[in-house]
């Protein structure tokens, strides 16, 4: 999975490095989205921020799935990861802070934090060390200028029993999480064939709901087949078996 989330990143500077090119030629982005109206969070989101913490300017992606933020910031040269440290209500937050060179469990860590409320149109609020002794402003507004694009985020999961009918059948789990862009124009369109080709799905395909359908069917077919040949080897000793494929496209979706 390690190799897959790397292989996807790598796609993402790919498609990075074509949008720029396409954009000499035609008009691509959301420019008329750079002003956004004050809403209040929804369940899931994708959320594209600029501002300062400290004074310093901030470029935030952010996300929301299943109750879930994840995302990463640009912040005095260097790309930082957020996680879910705290949910406050439906519009205040406590998001943990790491480094690409961290490990995210790090045992007796002491994470840096941003303590965030949504404004309606961004988030306002603090930044604190993990040791809490120093503490910074932030401020923070949702923007997508040109060469930045608006996404949705989106799931999908199934999962299958190794044998039908039996209670205690070993089975199979199946997630993908995946970004899809809002834009219906041209760019929009080669942008999310490029999104679902390295998800996996062809290109083209209108609904990714159908797509993740054939590889989970495939992935479950090959799982009840080993199920089967291991339980053809010997007698069955009560085992219980779980196996989950999970894949998770990145909150680096703007290229700006």
């Amino acid at each position: 999975m390690k190799n897959l989330l790397l292989l996807f990143i790598s796609g993402l500077f790919i498609i990075s490095s074509c949008t720029n090119s396409k954009k000499e030629t035609s008009s691509t982005g959301n420019s008329n989205s750079t002003n956004t109206i004050n809403t209040e969070l929804t369940e899931s989101f994708y959320k594209r921020l600029e501002g300062t913490i400290a004074g310093k300017p901030v470029t935030m992606h952010l996300q929301k799935l299943n109750g879930e933020y994840n995302g990463t910031y640009y912040y005095d040269g260097s790309w930082l990861n957020l996680t879910t440290d705290t949910l406050i209500g439906k519009d205040s937050l406590i998001l943990s802070e790491n480094s690409y060179y961290e490990a995210y469990n790090s045992q007796n860590s002491q994470q840096p934090q941003l303590r965030l409320k949504w404004t309606g149109n961004g988030f306002k609020g603090q930044w604190k060390n993990g040791e809490e002794t120093k503490s910074y402003p932030v401020m923070l507004q949702e923007k997508y200028p040109d060469g930045s694009y608006a996404f949705s985020v989106g799931m999908y999961q199934d999962s299958v029993k190794a044998f039908t009918g039996k209670s205690k059948s070993p089975f199979a789990k199946i997630s993908f999480e995946y970004v899809k862009p809002t834009a219906v124009d041209e760019t929009g369109k080669w942008l999310d064939n490029q999104l679902k080709r390295i998800s996996g799905i062809r290109q083209n395909s209108v609904d990714r709901t159908i797509g993740f359908k054939k590889i989970a069917d495939a992935y479950f077919t090959d799982y009840k087949k080993e199920i089967s040949e291991q339980q053809e080897k010997g007698p069955d000793r009560g085992f219980f078996r779980m196996d989950e494929l999970y894949q998770q496209q990145p909150a680096i979706y703007s290229f700006q």
